[in-house]
Formats: C-alpha cells, sequence, structure tokens
C-alpha cells in the first residue's frame, strides 16, 4: 500500500494531531520548528478512499519544541528526515524543519516537510543544531544584559548569522574598542555561559 495516499493527517477527537487544518490556523508553515521527540505509536489506518479502518499501524510521530500538536509522519516525510538527519531518530532531536502544504495524488491536501536539499535550492539556510540549541539561551541573554542585545542587534542588522560564539567574539570585539565597559563585558559573559 502506498502510504502518501493515505490521509494520516486527520485529527483524532481530541485535536492534538497536526494536520492541514491547524497547521495554517496557527500559522506554521514557512516556520522553523525544531524537533523535540519522536516515537513509535499505533496510528490509524485509512483505505484507499480514505476511509477509516478498524486496525491500527506503528508509525513515526513527532513532537515539536514550539507547538503542541503531534505529527505523524508518512512514509514520504519519514524519507525526507532519514535523508536529512540519518536513520537513527535521536540523532533528529534538536534539528529544525520547516512545513509546507501540498496536493497530493489522491487530489488531498497533506503537510510535508521539504528536504534540506529543496530548501537550499530556493535558496534557504536552515539553523544549524548548534545554533538552535543556543536560541533559549540567547534569548534569556539578550533579556538579561544590554550588550548581548545590542550586539545581537547589530548582527542582525548586517545578516550575519547568530550564535553564541559569533555573539561572544562582537562583545569581546565591543569592549576591546571601548564600546562598553569592562562591567557590562563581564556581565555579558555571565549571561551567555
Amino acid at each position: 500500500m502506498d502510504v502518501t495516499t493515505l490521509d494520516v493527517y486527520k485529527s483524532s477527537g481530541n485535536g492534538i494531531y497536526l494536520n492541514v487544518k491547524s497547521a495554517r490556523e496557527d500559522k506554521l508553515l514557512g516556520k522553523w520548528l525544531t524537533i523535540n521527540e519522536v516515537y513509535v505509536d499505533g496510528a490509524s489506518k485509512f483505505d484507499k478512499d480514505g476511509n477509516m479502518l478498524p486496525e491500527k499501524e506503528d508509525k513515526l510521530h513527532v513532537k515539536f519544541k514550539e507547538i503542541e500538536h503531534i505529527f505523524t509522519l508518512n512514509k514520504t516525510n519519514f524519507n525526507v528526515l532519514v535523508e536529512d538527519f540519518g536513520t537513527e531518530s535521536d540523532e533528529w532531536i534538536g534539528e529544525a524543519v520547516k512545513l509546507r502544504i501540498t496536493k497530493h495524488s489522491n487530489g488531498k491536501d497533506g503537510v510535508i516537510i521539504p528536504s534540506r536539499k529543496n530548501l537550499a535550492d530556493e535558496g534557504e539556510n536552515p539553523p544549524s543544531k548548534a545554533m538552535v540549541d543556543d536560541k533559549d539561551q540567547i534569548k534569556k541573554a539578550m533579556k538579561e544584559s544590554n550588550a548581548v542585545r545590542n550586539v545581537v542587534d547589530e548582527l542582525n542588522n548586517i545578516g550575519a548569522e547568530i550564535t553564541l560564539e559569533s555573539i561572544l567574539k562582537e562583545v569581546k570585539r565591543a569592549k576591546d574598542e571601548n564600546e562598553i565597559t569592562k562591567k557590562q563585558y563581564i556581565e555579558a559573559l555571565e549571561v551567555l555561559e
């Protein structure tokens, strides 16, 4: 059976599963989502006409850091994640993906994860795993240090990559050029560690 023809995104009664409607309503399309958990669980099976069958089959389910919905992988999305991140699902944790809507061969819309290769061909630069891991720490540091907030703003203005390493480098430069005080420099280092 070709699983790409199945409507695996129909939500159950509790609406916890990601589907086309929830992706649109929650404005999730085109945003980077961080894989937080991957696990195997039973999922509804459907016949070729989209009717739910009484039996279930094991499928991979993905949870994202930024949203509550659970994303059940069809074969197409499974293959993209294996191609992009390897066969060990534990290695997928911390990786960022985007979601899009596509029209399946059965005429129904579905949610897909575009491959890193396709994103690169379109000029997209996916955040590295380290950048995703650093994001929360950077947000916290920006709240606690004006020097860090100013450096992040400067890096954004010039289109530079925002990582802990690039912020530390810029904070040091700002201290060396007397743009910030020694106290601000020490404060910035403390919140970035």
